[in-house]
């Protein structure tokens, strides 16, 4: 093959494809994203909370205990949208739940807005927790 016709479908190549910082922002995103939707599956909500960011968490204050009456039965990502700079992925959730105290099997859909958090080199949740009703 001439050397100037791979030099060129090489650069193609190379526009073409996510920089590493985008290549590990969303190896990062994966991994949290992960950890944050096996706590939801468990109903470990609280501790699903603190992927939840500083602000949204300040502004909803939860009593003590107040999420273990909800019981995760089933979790499903439907829709995933990633920024084109890979700083900020919006997806839609759903979720189906009951109230240990009701038994009745309820269902939600879950708006998530994941922000990446340059200072601190992770991702965080700007939408809070499912709102469990």
């Amino acid at each position: 093959m001439d050397r100037r016709l791979l030099c060129m479908l090489l650069a193609v190549w190379l526009i073409g494809c996510a920089t590493p910082g985008q290549i590990s922002r969303m190896h990062r995103f994966e991994q949290t994203e992960k950890v944050y939707r096996d706590l939801i599956e468990r109903s470990n909500l609280e501790a699903a909370g603190r992927f939840v960011s500083k602000a949204w968490r300040e502004s909803h204050p939860l009593a003590p205990g107040a999420l273990r009456v909800f019981h995760v039965t089933d979790v499903s990502i439907m829709k995933m949208t990633v920024s084109e700079d890979n700083r900020q992925v919006d997806q839609t959730v759903d979720i189906r739940y009951f109230r240990t105290d009701q038994m009745i099997e309820k269902g939600l859909r879950d708006y998530q807005q994941w922000q990446f958090d340059e200072e601190k080199k992770k991702w965080v949740l700007n939408t809070g927790l499912p709102m469990f009703e």
